[in-house]
């Protein structure tokens, strides 16, 4: 009996060999399987990100309708703006909106995607509403720009360019032409930055300033003038990359994005 039992035991048991190629199929298919799942997670984070950008689209709608068919500015109008969000610092298009209630939660300004993590502080800005000096980098480092030359006119007290912003109607083409996306500054050397203004040179850097990010597969969230929202493929993007090399203006939506061309969508009628 004694014997038969051990007998036993012995042929239940996994051998070294097997425990093995146990361990190697399961990590044969965990390699199979991860890139899989991170392709799926980035994708649930372009969808995210759309539909942050199909959000701030219809708040532009509903500013226009209730401002005399205008889009919002880039920046404070005057000396009165600038303190209504913080007492030093920039009253931005996203704060406007935030201060008139447009806007009541304030994660939908933060792409999950995004380099830059604020989410939070951005929470905090909507819920407060009235926030302290110093916030206004918050406001500065959203993750979705404005188009600042042709839409919020740079509109800002003091400043050079005191050209009203666009109006719905004094657009070409709304469905065409780009009113916010995805958007990083030029900073030194890399784009690991968020910002609230959309240019359209990359030569133009400073707080907020910024050209198109492809953050999701190389491609950006980008919301026209409509209020509809989209992806729109841009080159290959890294944060590493200076923003010569990753250069959306090459692609179509972007490539078309010329000063004072004729026959450019961007101009005003």
């Amino acid at each position: 009996m004694r014997r038969q039992r051990i007998s036993r035991h012995r042929e239940d048991s996994f051998t070294l060999i097997e425990l093995l190629v146990v361990i190697a199929i399961i990590a044969i298919l965990a390699g199979m399987l991860l890139p899989a799942l991170n392709q799926a997670r980035l994708r649930a984070r372009a969808l995210e990100c759309l539909s942050n950008g199909r959000q701030l689209g219809q708040y532009q709608l509903l500013y226009s309708g209730d401002n005399d068919d205008f889009f919002t500015p880039t920046k404070q109008i005057n000396d009165g703006e600038r303190n209504q969000i913080t007492s030093a610092g920039t009253y931005t298009w996203f704060g406007r909106l935030v201060r008139h209630h447009y806007i009541l939660n304030g994660a939908i300004g933060f792409c999950p995607s995004s380099y830059t993590d604020n989410r939070k502080d951005l929470i905090l800005v909507a819920r407060l509403r009235n926030a302290s000096a110093g916030v206004h980098s918050t406001l500065l480092r959203i993750s979705y720009g404005l188009a600042n030359d042709f839409i919020g006119s740079s509109l800002r007290c003091g400043g050079s360019n005191t050209s009203a912003p666009a109006k719905m109607t004094q657009l070409k083409n709304p469905s065409r032409t780009i009113c916010m996306a995805d958007t990083v500054v030029k900073s030194g050397s890399d784009c690991t930055v968020n910002g609230h203004q959309l240019d359209y040179t990359l030569t133009s850097g400073g707080a907020g300033s910024g050209m198109p990010a492809g953050r999701h597969l190389n491609r950006a969230t980008v919301i026209w003038c409509d209020g509809h929202a989209g992806s729109e493929k841009t080159p290959p993007f890294s944060p590493d990359l200076p923003p010569a090399v990753a250069n959306p203006y090459t692609v179509d939506p972007f490539k078309n994005v010329k000063l004072n061309d004729p026959g450019n969508c961007w101009d005003r009628k």
